[in-house]
């Protein structure tokens, strides 16, 4: 039974440079069975509906600027068999879950992820779009929806970030006020389970539209959650970037 994760992925040149976040990412996989296949949806690619990469060779998108021609350079060898499109799509319509296809590749909130944690490529992956629900609890049951596929050992990723507001971001090594206590609050609730908090996250703290502006790097969280719903959580990661970007990364669901 695989888990399904939450990991924030912080900025795109995470995968060039050193942190104790581009160090965790690269002893993640060693710490979990192989999985059969991945399943990732990130922030990144939001759509009204759920789509679903059609393509059988997942392209490397640099959807980004400012971080100079090394990081453009990057390329990471994605493949989509068609055994795993063909079982997505045949899940999403059992449990009567409109979906488009799409011919999208990994954006950066895929491939930063996967090329630190499983960079040989050798994994077969699909990759997902978060919609546009308009009740955070959609996404609790988007991604119930996909837990029968953990016990055929396939993993299932959400990338976002514990908090995401680049307005905020700052040179200092001293994460501000706000965002600790916006993070202690989001694990505990992690940690105990409660989905009424996570779900209502702008009435629930009062530091939440500071930390998320924006609802898109929050809610690959919930769909990781509801993979796992009612299951054991845990913190695995826990740091700051650019002082208020924290990095806190959970695991949904069967522990070793």
């Amino acid at each position: 039974m695989m888990p399904s994760l939450f990991i924030s992925h912080g900025a795109p040149n995470r995968v060039l440079s050193n942190s104790s976040a581009k160090d965790f990412l690269q002893s993640l996989a060693k710490d979990l069975p192989e999985p059969k296949a991945i399943i990732v949806f990130s922030a990144h690619w939001l759509s009204h509906d759920l789509e679903i990469s059609n393509n059988e060779e997942l392209s490397t998108i640099h959807d980004f600027i400012g971080f100079g021609a090394e990081l453009h350079k990057v390329q990471y060898e994605a493949k989509q068999p068609k055994w795993l499109f063909n079982k997505i799509c045949a899940l999403l319509q059992e449990k009567e879950i409109a979906y488009k296809k799409n011919s999208r590749g990994l954006d950066h909130g895929a491939w930063s992820v996967l090329s630190l944690s499983y960079p040989k490529g050798n994994i077969p992956i699909t990759a997902l779009s978060v919609p546009r629900y308009k009740n955070l609890n959609e996404y609790l049951l988007l991604g119930e929806a996909f837990k029968e596929l953990r016990r055929e050992g396939i993993l299932i990723i959400g990338s976002g970030g514990a908090t995401h507001n680049l307005s905020r971001l700052s040179h200092g090594s001293t994460p501000e006020p706000w965002a600790v206590d916006f993070v202690a609050w989001l694990q505990k609730c992690v940690q105990d389970k409660n989905y009424a908090e996570l779900t209502h996250l702008y009435d629930a703290h009062p530091s939440a539209t500071i930390a998320h502006p924006s609802l898109e790097h929050y809610v690959p969280l919930l769909i990781a959650a509801g993979a796992a719903m009612h299951e054991q959580s845990m913190l695995i990661h826990d740091s700051y970037e650019f002082g208020s970007l924290n990095n806190s990364c959970f695991s949904f669901g069967h522990h070793a």
